[in-house]
This record gives C-alpha cells, sequence and structure tokens, in this order.
C-alpha cells in the first residue's frame, strides 16, 4: 500500500494542533488537506477525493460530533472513515462517538506510532473496502445484465448457464439464488461455501436451510419478503455455529420459472475482528495489569480533561497521591507475592471508598492517584481522612501473617487559571512527603503542612 495514494483531511480549530498532526503524517507520505472549521471542512471535502478524516471534538459553532453526523448524512460522504481526536477520553464521550459514526477515537496526547498504526488500519480497510465495492459493483452490473438477457431460460439453459460460471463460480463474495416460495438454494457459489463450511454434497442433498443460518430469524423472513434491493450489515452462522458479519446486497429477481432471490454476501468479520481487537487494546493499554485499576498514562489524560473541564465551568478539582507506608519492608520481610497482594487489596479499598465520580489509578510503585472532580480542599481532605481510616481497618493477611498496613495521604486543588498538571501534582507530592516526615499514616493539605495534619 503506497501512502502516497492516500490524501487525509485534518479538522481542528488550533493551527498548530494541525500542524503536529500534519507532520507526522506527511513525514509518512500521506497527502494532507486540512480545515478550520466544519464550513472548510465540507468545502474541502467537496472538491476534494479525501479517504480519511481526523476530526478534534471540541470546535466553536459545529463540534466534531456535530460534523461527523454532516458527513455521514451525506451520500457522497456517508462511508468515509472518520478517527476522533481529543482529549476528552471519558467513557460517553468515546461510546458517542462510535454512535455518530466514528470508526476510531484517539485520546490526547497521543502516541506517534499509535497514531500511524491506526491511520494505517483504517486505510487498509478504505483500500479493500474500494476493491470489494469496485468488484462487487461490476458483478452486480454483470448479473443483473445476464439476468436480464438470459429471461426463463437461464437456469435450464446449460449452455448460457457455463457463460454465467465464470462470474458466479470464481467471485470474491459469496452469490446464493433462493427460491423465495421454497426458500431453497437453488445455487451458490464456492466463496459462499467457503465462508459458511459447507460442501457441494450437503447443497446438492438439501442437508442445509439458509433461514438456520441467520442469528436473526425474524431477519431473514423480513429479507424474503422485500421486494426492493436491500443492503444492510447482518450476523450469519457457518456449520460449526461461529459468527460470520456479513455485508449483505440482496435483490429479488425472476429466472426462468422460480420466484428468486441474489444474494450477494460479503464476509467482512476480519474488519469487525479488527476493530473490537483495537478497541480491546485501547483499553488494556489504560490498565495497570496488577491492580487492574487506571494506569499512569490514563490518570495523566484524566488529569488534562479535568484541567479542560475547569477552562469551561470553572469548578475545582482535588488531587490526592497516597503512598503505602514502609511498603519496602513489607516486601523485605515477607516477598514481593505479600507486597503485590497488599497492592492489590489497597487498590480494591481505594475503588469502592471512593464516590462513584471519582477516578483513582496507580501512578507508581507503591503510590496512587486519586482524581476528585467538583471538589474544594476540604471536601478533598474529608475523603482523604476517609480513605486513610478505611485502609487502616482493613485486614491484610499474607500466609496467615497480618500485615499492618497504613498509608500517606497528600492534597492538592486545581482552582487557578494556567495551572499545570505537572503543578497541581507536585504540590500533591510535596504535602504527601511531608505527612512522611511528620510519622505517616496522615493527611496533609497544601500550605499547611508545616503546622497542620490530620493525624493518625
Amino acid at each position: 500500500m503506497d501512502n502516497s495514494d492516500f490524501l487525509l483531511l485534518l479538522v481542528d480549530d488550533e493551527p498548530k494542533n494541525i500542524q503536529l498532526l500534519g507532520s507526522i503524517l506527511s513525514e509518512a507520505g500521506y497527502g494532507i488537506a486540512f480545515a478550520t472549521s466544519a464550513e472548510g471542512a465540507i468545502e474541502a471535502l467537496r472538491n476534494n477525493s479525501i479517504d480519511l478524516v481526523l476530526l478534534d471534538i471540541m470546535m466553536p459553532e459545529t463540534s466534531g460530533f456535530e460534523l461527523c453526523q454532516k458527513i455521514k448524512a451525506n451520500e457522497d460522504t456517508k462511508d468515509l472513515p472518520i478517527i476522533f481526536i481529543s482529549a476528552n477520553s471519558d467513557r460517553e464521550n468515546i461510546v458517542h462517538g462510535f454512535e455518530m459514526g466514528g470508526q476510531d477515537y484517539i485520546s490526547k496526547p497521543f502516541n506517534h506510532q499509535e497514531l500511524l498504526k491506526r491511520v494505517e488500519t483504517q486505510l487498509q480497510l478504505v483500500a479493500q473496502r474500494k476493491s470489494l465495492d469496485q468488484l462487487n459493483k461490476n458483478l452486480e452490473a454483470q448479473v443483473r445484465k445476464r439476468t436480464g438477457e438470459l429471461n426463463n431460460e437461464v437456469l435450464r439453459n446449460k449452455e448460457l448457464k457455463v457463460k454465467f460460471e465464470t462470474i458466479f463460480r470464481k467471485s470474491p463474495i459469496g452469490i446464493v439464488i433462493l427460491n423465495r416460495e421454497t426458500m431453497g438454494v437453488v445455487d451458490c457459489n464456492q466463496r459462499f461455501l467457503d465462508i459458511f463450511g459447507f460442501s457441494d454434497y450437503m447443497v446438492e442433498n438439501g442437508d442445509f436451510v439458509l433461514e438456520n443460518m441467520f442469528e436473526d430469524r425474524e431477519l431473514f423472513h423480513k429479507i424474503i419478503r422485500h421486494f426492493d434491493p436491500l443492503i444492510t450489515d447482518i450476523e450469519m452462522l457457518s456449520l460449526t455455529g461461529e459468527i460470520r458479519h456479513i455485508h449483505l446486497n440482496a435483490e429479488p429477481v425472476e429466472l426462468a420459472d422460480i420466484n428468486a432471490y441474489i444474494m450477494l454476501l460479503q464476509d467482512t468479520t476480519t474488519e469487525c475482528t479488527l476493530k473490537l481487537e483495537n478497541e480491546v487494546l485501547e483499553l488494556t493499554s489504560r490498565i495497570d495489569v496488577l491492580t487492574q485499576i487506571s494506569n499512569r498514562r490514563d490518570l495523566e489524560e484524566k488529569l488534562s480533561n479535568q484541567i479542560y473541564r475547569f477552562e469551561r465551568n470553572q469548578k475545582s478539582f482535588v488531587v490526592i497521591i497516597g503512598d503505602i507506608d514502609n511498603f519496602k519492608r513489607v516486601n523485605d520481610t515477607y516477598g514481593h507475592d505479600a507486597g503485590d497482594l497488599v497492592l492489590r487489596k489497597v487498590a480494591e479499598v481505594l475503588s469502592e471508598s471512593l464516590r462513584k465520580q471519582d477516578m483513582v489509578g496507580r501512578w507508581g510503585g507503591e503510590e496512587f492517584l486519586a482524581i476528585l472532580p467538583d471538589t474544594n480542599i476540604h471536601g478533598g481532605q474529608r475523603v482523604a481522612e476517609k480513605l486513610r481510616q478505611c485502609l487502616s481497618a482493613t485486614e491484610y493477611i499474607y500466609k496467615n501473617n497480618r500485615l499492618e498496613i497504613t498509608m500517606t495521604f497528600g492534597l492538592a486543588v486545581y482552582e487557578k487559571q494556567g495551572q499545570t498538571v505537572d503543578e497541581v501534582v507536585k504540590q500533591a507530592d510535596t504535602a504527601l512527603y511531608c505527612g512522611k516526615r511528620r510519622g505517616k499514616n496522615c493527611v496533609m493539605i497544601p500550605d499547611l503542612y508545616n503546622t497542620k495534619g490530620v493525624e493518625k
């Protein structure tokens, strides 16, 4: 696949974002077009043959989601793949992006190699889809042409059928001809048999019923009753019961004395599996393997999202960093398996003790970080003290040994425009280590760590 054959449209109201994306993608050999507004994007789509759109969500006047709807509503651009790029990685936002018709979702800040791989994946699908669409169109045209020419003798006349077989038998798309009255299979090609695992013998002896291959039987009868050409995506079952994702193009025809239905079936299972694998990869890249909560990368993105949120509604949020006291002693005394048990238990207690809107993850080593949206420093202090008490009251048993586990917490509040993620985390970290110096197992607040802590 030659990258120079593809033209990508970058849509973002921030020129610096376009410049960054454009430099990465142009270095990879892709052609680049750009727009800083929804209107400019529509104009670019009208005047260029775009293969893929990378679309920012938060834009003035018309959001990325609204622009996506307009693109999908246009007959000429409805099949154009769209990758959303946004600093907002909330699950609801991601799901909404897919509901609007997006094919992928990349969260800022992004990894350059990950970006290029996701773009390459979508463009591979574009190339495959173009090839299959063209083949499908050619095949449909030839099938219709032959159907009109062969009239009532099409299936009976052996000589004409042989000529038709070249297209029918060698097509990379599955073809099945169905009798609409008996619902029996009149004929099918080899690709159809390969997709679903059937043999010629089974077809000739009527050993399978097409209706049984539909995951949704009601959909099968709806298709059979449909008198107009139909294009849709469905799920069908193979001989072994495996679900196959199928792009169906069906049309009723009159063949000889048979009231028939021709179905063209394109197997898209690989594309659907690839999409699922990408979603799983995205999820696992944000989870700490040991504790099964957010990892540092995910927490950093959530912190950035909270800053964007603050810029919109001016509501402060609190960052809590907790460090397990004397954790090295646990590892040295009982071994790393005991340390892993403690880390998993602490993660469980923190997750269960926080409020529904709060977020927690493993920051690194024995440090955990929690984010408390719409919270001031005093509210954060109360939450941190609750966490400290819950952790102290929890039993930690390793090989019949009861481990005494406590945690020291440092807090910081984001309430001033212009602060950075690093600054607010550093404030919480400084408060944490002040608590360590004061004897551990306490909660410390910024600007007060020389005079006050919530002690054990």
